[in-house]
């Protein structure tokens, strides 16, 4: 049965409670422990290459109760459940450079999180989550008013507002910090829910990584099915989108481990340009290469590039398969992204039918492929800063081969507090003493970031 069978006979909830009574005496000592076992449902295809995933599930609630009766189906609980959000607008993961070029689209502006109440009775829900940075000093909390949130039996996962936020629908506080001394940052995001009102008090928690490395991610690691495209020739490509120019590594690629290794067949990486949303000209094949499997689970093989690849601005990066077997690359489906997914089957360019999430991760930027590598700043030649530090006017020089169309200033936190179309000078009076970051963006949509310091 696929998850929606299962939700189309549950009135559309992914829960189900199953109630098992526990009558043996035996089974009632500080000592008790259960067990489950997993019935997979293997891929019901004959073809190898088609049989990688077993059915992927979680045992999200085990509730026990001394003298609980059959009909007492609530409890008093609030509770996170499904995925944990990114704070990113489109990715789960993106290089910290690329973020810094514009950090304002690559924010989300709210969040979703699903809250239920497992209670019969409604309960009064606060919630609030925290951001800390890992290894650093940006660190802020936002609260979000409570709510009155009614059982889940009669209205599922809290709803959000028309317009504002509650628990379910928070608003993002602030940008991440802007560093410039790192290319590889990390923050530890806490959310919780309670109602302090009870004795004892009803709260959960929920904890998520936000990662900027060096590398963009669509998906959250975790490949429920697999995909593949035939026939031979058959071609797959994700969408991505640098916001100034950067450099091209390699891929990260994560392949289904198949019956008796039936999807070890050739295929090429390939990078195409983007033309009106669909690959066009290609722009670089590493060709001849094959699935390579990690010893641990959920782990991504890195396909090294021979030579670099510059880009700017968007471009599809995915697979020429060989042979008519599938390939069985890894295949989120959690998170949907089949909007940025193409493929061609037939010498045509066409948008997947299926939702979710292709594991290819290409690798940007640096000259070393591992995360947390600190390199220096390289500092543009063809634009000057001057005076720095600046009182009270920054004036800015570009040579002749540049036309810069757009100016913006950001301070440490990250927010935007000066956008305007290019001028030589700015005025920087109102600015208080400290470091700040102002990007020049081109006419070809490079951005240049240079960090000024204003000290009256």
């Amino acid at each position: 049965q696929t998850l929606q069978a299962f939700m189309d006979a549950n009135g559309g909830h992914t829960f189900r409670q199953v109630m098992i009574p526990i009558k043996d005496l035996r089974y009632f000592t500080d000592h008790f422990y259960f067990r489950f076992y997993n019935y997979a449902s293997i891929e019901n295809s004959n073809e190898p290459a088609s049989r990688g995933n077993e059915d992927i599930w979680n045992i999200d609630l085990v509730y026990l109760n001394h003298s609980r009766n059959y009909g007492e189906t609530s409890y008093p609980m609030l509770a996170f459940s499904g995925q944990r959000p990114s704070f990113l607008n489109r990715y789960q993961s993106m290089p910290f450079k690329q973020y810094r070029a514009n950090p304002n689209s690559a924010v989300r502006e709210s969040l979703e999180l699903n809250i239920a109440n497992l209670d019969s009775e409604p309960h009064e829900a606060n919630y609030f989550y925290s951001v800390q940075q890992i290894g650093g000093n940006q660190h802020y909390t936002r609260h979000v008013d409570p709510v009155t949130i009614q059982s889940y039996q009669e209205s599922g996962y809290l709803n959000c507002p028309p317009s504002g936020e509650s628990p379910a629908c928070p608003f993002v506080e602030a940008l991440f910090a802007m560093s410039m001394d790192y290319d590889t940052v990390s923050y530890e995001i806490k959310h919780y829910i309670y109602d302090s009102t009870c004795t004892p008090p009803l709260v959960d928690s929920m904890v998520y990584r936000q990662g900027f490395y060096n590398y963009y991610a669509y998906d959250d690691g975790i490949p429920e099915m697999g995909y593949g495209v035939r026939p031979a020739g058959g071609r797959f490509a994700v969408r991505f989108e640098l916001a100034e120019f950067d450099t091209i590594q390699g891929v990260q690629l994560l392949f289904n481990h198949t019956l008796n290794d039936a999807n070890n067949k050739y295929f090429d990486i390939v990078i195409w340009k983007d033309e009106n949303g669909r690959p066009g000209s290609e722009i670089y094949r590493l060709a001849t290469q094959r699935p390579q499997w990690e010893e641990q689970i959920y782990r991504f093989h890195y396909y090294k590039f021979d030579q670099t690849v510059t880009l700017a601005g968007s471009f599809f990066i995915g697979l020429e398969q060989r042979n008519d077997d599938l390939i069985n690359i890894g295949f989120d489906a959690t998170n949907d992204n089949s909007q940025y997914t193409m493929y061609n089957a037939n010498g045509s360019w066409q948008p997947t039918e299926k939702r979710g999430t292709l594991m290819i991760r290409p690798v940007v930027g640096g000259k070393s492929y591992y995360i947390g590598i600190e390199e220096p700043e390289t500092e543009t030649p063809s634009v000057v800063l001057y005076p720095n530090p600046a009182s009270n006017t920054l004036n800015i020089s570009v040579s002749e081969n540049i036309e810069i169309v757009q100016t913006c200033i950001f301070d440490l936190m990250g927010r935007k507090i000066h956008q305007n179309a290019f001028e030589q000078q700015i005025n920087v009076g109102s600015l208080t003493d400290g470091l700040y970051f102002i990007s020049l963006t081109t006419a070809q949509g490079q951005v240049i970031t240079k960090k000024i310091v204003i000290k009256k």
